[in-house]
């Protein structure tokens, strides 16, 4: 498809170690004058459905500053773009203590398309080996519970599991494990 937006002019209004906000001056999609204001991460993210032997995967609970809640969530972190395996095996690791055998890249999707630029890459990990040295505190997490997907669709249901990139995470997820069964 090609690009109905044109850009007049572009400037950074912030930027810190984490993300960029460029603000621009644009030609809407009707011709009429705008501007548009992007954020920029210079990580992308990865999540982790880490699964067990017994069907179940661990989901941390952390403060999120910017909503204000607790929020149950799969393990996730910023990660590089050209090497996001590398970071989602580290955050298995800093968030849970647990290492896994086997990994398999299922897919993606952008965050927050209206606004951002953040690619999410999700990760199935299987094969999984208690390793400690986790980094709980230092990340914020304040708890780690073992559900099996079942489980998972009642936090939905019931308005308790509400991160959306966990979500979109689980689905995926769930469809590719369906698929190989």
């Amino acid at each position: 498809m090609k690009n109905p937006w044109i850009t007049r002019t572009s400037k950074i209004v912030y930027e810190n170690s984490w993300i960029k906000v460029v603000e621009d001056e644009v030609v809407r999609p009707d011709g009429s004058n705008g501007i548009y204001g992007v954020v920029s991460l210079k990580s992308n993210g990865g999540y982790i459905v880490a699964v067990n032997d017994e069907g179940k995967t661990p989901l941390v609970r952390l403060f999120r500053y910017p909503t204000q809640t607790a929020t149950w969530e799969f393990p996730s972190g910023g990660v590089d773009k050209d090497d996001p395996e590398s970071g989602v095996k580290a955050e298995l690791g800093e968030e849970t203590g647990f290492s896994a055998a086997k990994w398999t890249r299922i897919g993606g999707f952008y965050s927050m398309a209206g606004i951002g630029d953040e690619y999410v890459y999700v990760f199935l990990a299987q094969g999984l080996k208690e390793v400690g040295n986790h980094k709980q505190s230092e990340e914020g997490i304040t708890e780690v519970m073992w559900v099996d997907f079942d489980e998972i669709d009642k936090l939905i249901e019931n308005g308790e599991f509400i991160d959306g990139p966990s979500i979109a995470a689980f689905y995926l997820v769930r469809r590719h494990l369906r698929n190989v069964a």
